[in-house]
């Protein structure tokens, strides 16, 4: 009989239990739970993530004893300097940890400085004594685990890579074909939505699915560099389609390809790429080397078009220019991968832009940050002016660890996690008071250890896979609650503090989760859009100005702060939309939800590219007529987005309207006319696009904002948000 991955993974956890108890009481060490802690926190569903945590536990429990000796140094006697340091240093690791690949990493160093703390019982000449067994015991853990998932049924993460690439490969080159069909058609464009959501899902798969091999399989660590450069190249391929079917979609009924001279090379090219990037992840075939390919519009038949027109076929221009570069650094991505090339050192950005979303201000991210720290405060202030507080310097402790998970999932429900908190507790009382007694041998403790967890595990891998905090939390608590030694005690009092600390802790982070503001998907959803369009709308207005202003520090950093708000905006109102309850949601329908979602994230995208154009190297310079009216679009515009915002004043909708359309009033456009001439030459092609793209975006934001004003108006934003029953 063959077993279930579930029932494979639950044997090794509690094997690997069995061993590190059987270890760690053997050599008497102090609190041989320790080493159950991290056996239980390290398990994972496959071998890579079990390893990557394994690191990162190690590490992360390193950083926070030099983290908490030095704390405990420098304010032995002062507590309120002693917390405010803590407070500082558990703060900087909350911070970090949203953005981080290595989030587990960051809530190791924190949670483990809280954890020594209590072990020291405020004692913090204990310190030192009490972090070495703490690295003892955590070491223990993880090498205990670490030989179990490798030696035992290892759940490599391979097989899932060349799954996830063969399944992103197949699903551009299936969207690609699809982009490519409609350059030819008259008929306005197909709605791809489903498509999109394919491509995307599978992009995020891959993603995680080479973090995961580079750390169990070493033929794929040796070259992990060009995996993940690959990952990158992939995404980017990814957003190319998504962008250039976007372009796609709102362009009127032209037929496109007749605009382009030799797009038919192009587009035979692009299928050559794409077919043979399929082929090589599902049969083995080799990737031939990419053939340059220049796509160029005919600017005589340009000539005849409207401006918007005009300016909507120039976006589908730049975005086939772009798929074409794309796809060729992914082509040279994939072949790098075999002869261990280095094209990932001609994008040092890559590395750059990861520092930086990490490093950059974040005002969800500090919201975090005060929501932990509030509740730690409060419960250590409890822990000083209540006299005989129940659970004392526990609350504090598991408050802060508790606060450090949430934080990296904050639409997790804390009555959910108090309930499954308290169940853990309870089952494990029985056991612990009426038959952990009786056992007079390890052979029968360890017999339990083994039958408990593994039931335990396989549970709630059955029924919460796709929440592994419930599992972790129905890990750890009855490993505290068992609290093994040599020396075993079975204490009621310190069972009935354990067990009603829980609900004092889940009331003290459910206080701090409205601090500063509440954390309901709704008022969430609604304040990522304002958000968004409040920086959209500095972007607009500060990118018309040319002068010795952008150079500022200051300037580029607010630039930086708003540009990062507008990047991580489309993934930030995905995640809040998925956490509203459909069986209650009042004042707006799915199809309203569903089109601003969608809206939201289309002009995020073209606002990003605007932001790009506007800080090109060589500015645009078209005639000062038409830089006034790009002036008056930008005014108008900033207006609009500042409306939408949240900013109460009144507006004119249909007078921002027209001046909106003021750049595009002529029926044909001279585009002669658009570069001033100097010594009588005339403007280059990449001049004239380049200013044609301009007006293609500026065309697509004022189609996004005019629809979203108008679905605006039909949301019942106060019924949406209001409090309701839990």
């Amino acid at each position: 009989m063959s077993l279930s991955r579930n029932a494979k993974e639950s044997i090794k956890v509690a094997g690997a239990l069995v061993i590190a108890y059987g270890i760690a009481l053997s050599l008497n060490w102090d609190k041989p739970y320790w080493a159950g802690f991290a056996v239980a926190v390290c398990s994972q569903i496959n071998l890579g993530q079990s390893l990557s945590r394994v690191l990162m536990r190690v590490f992360g429990t390193l950083l926070a004893l030099l983290a908490a000796w030095i704390i405990f140094a420098v304010f032995p006697q002062d507590r309120w300097l002693f917390m405010v340091s803590l407070s500082l240093w558990i703060g900087a690791c909350i911070y970090f940890l949203q953005r981080s690949r290595y989030e587990y990493f960051w809530i190791v160093s924190a949670f483990v400085t809280l954890v020594l703390w209590n072990a020291t019982g405020g004692d913090f000449t204990l310190s030192f004594e009490k972090g070495i067994f703490r690295i003892q015991e955590t070491v223990l853990g993880v090498v205990v685990y670490s030989l179990v998932a490798v030696l035992i049924w290892p759940n490599r993460s391979r097989g899932e890579l060349d799954t996830a690439s063969t399944t992103l490969a197949a699903a551009q080159h299936r969207f690609g074909t699809r982009c490519f069909a409609q350059l030819y058609s008259q008929e306005k464009a197909k709605d791809l939505s489903q498509h999109r959501l394919e491509i995307l899902q599978a992009d995020t798969r891959l993603r995680t699915a080479v973090d995961d091999a580079s750390f169990d399989s070493y033929e794929i660590w040796e070259c992990r560099r060009q995996w993940r450069h690959y990952g990158h190249r992939a995404t980017a391929v990814t957003q190319a389609l998504l962008k250039l079917d976007e372009s796609l979609a709102l362009s009127k009924p032209l037929r496109v390809a007749s605009f382009f001279k030799n797009l038919e090379d192009l587009i035979e090219e692009l299928n050559r790429r794409l077919t043979q990037l399929q082929l090589y992840f599902s049969e083995g075939k080799t990737v031939e080397i990419p053939i340059k390919n220049k796509l160029e519009l005919q600017l005589d038949r340009v000539k005849t078009l409207s401006t918007f027109d005009a300016a909507a076929l120039t976006v589908t221009y730049q975005k086939l220019r772009e798929l074409e570069l794309k796809t060729r650094s992914l082509v040279t991505s994939v072949q790098d991968i075999h002869t261990f090339g280095h094209s990932y050192l001609d994008y040092p950005s890559e590395v750059k832009t990861r520092w930086l979303d990490i490093l950059m201000p974040d005002p969800d991210r500090i919201a975090s940050v005060l929501r932990v720290v509030v509740a730690i405060w409060i419960a250590y202030l409890a822990y000083i002016f209540v006299p005989d507080m129940i659970g004392g310097l526990l609350v504090v402790t598991l408050t802060g660890v508790l606060g450090s998970l949430l934080s990296t999932s904050p639409m997790t429900s804390l009555s959910t996690t108090c309930l499954y908190t308290v169940t853990a507790c309870i089952i494990s009382a029985p056991f612990y008071f009426f038959l952990l007694p009786k056992l007079s041998s390890y052979y029968m403790l360890g017999s339990f250890i083994f039958i408990f967890f593994f039931g335990v595990s396989f549970i709630t891998l059955e029924f919460f896979e796709d929440q592994p905090l419930v599992r972790m939390v129905m890990l750890l608590f009855p490993n505290n609650v068992f609290n093994l030694t040599n020396t075993q005690t079975y204490d009621f009092i310190n069972y009935a503090n354990l067990l009603f600390s829980v609900p004092i802790i889940f009331a003290i982070l459910a206080i701090s989760k409205n601090i500063p503001f509440s954390l309901r998907p709704e008022n969430k959803f609604k304040q990522t859009i304002k958000r968004f369009f409040h920086s959209a709308a500095y972007l607009i207005s500060t990118g018309a100005f040319k002068n010795n202003k952008k150079s500022l520090f200051f300037h580029r950093l607010i630039s930086m702060y708003h540009i990062n708000i507008v990047i991580t905006t489309p993934k930030n109102i995905q995640y809040w939309r998925s956490g509203l309850d459909i069986t209650d949601r009042k004042g707006i329908s799915e199809i309203q939800l569903r089109k601003i979602t969608k809206l939201v994230i289309l002009a995020s995208n073209q606002i990003k590219i605007l932001y790009k154009i506007d800080n090109m190297k060589n500015p645009l310079n078209p005639p000062r007529k038409i830089t006034q009216e790009v002036l008056k679009w930008r005014s108008a515009t900033r207006k609009l987005l500042l409306y939408l915002s949240g900013y109460k004043h009144n507006i004119d909708f249909e007078t921002l309207e027209e001046k909106n359309k003021e750049l595009f009033k002529k029926e044909i456009f001279d585009t002669n006319q658009l570069i001033p001439k100097e010594k009588d030459t005339l403007p280059t092609e990449e001049e004239i696009v380049k200013f044609l793209y301009f007006l293609g975006v500026s065309t697509y934001i004022n189609s996004y904002l005019t629809e979203f004003f108008n679905t605006m108006k039909t949301i019942d934003w106060r019924r949406f948000c209001e409090n309701r029953l839990l």
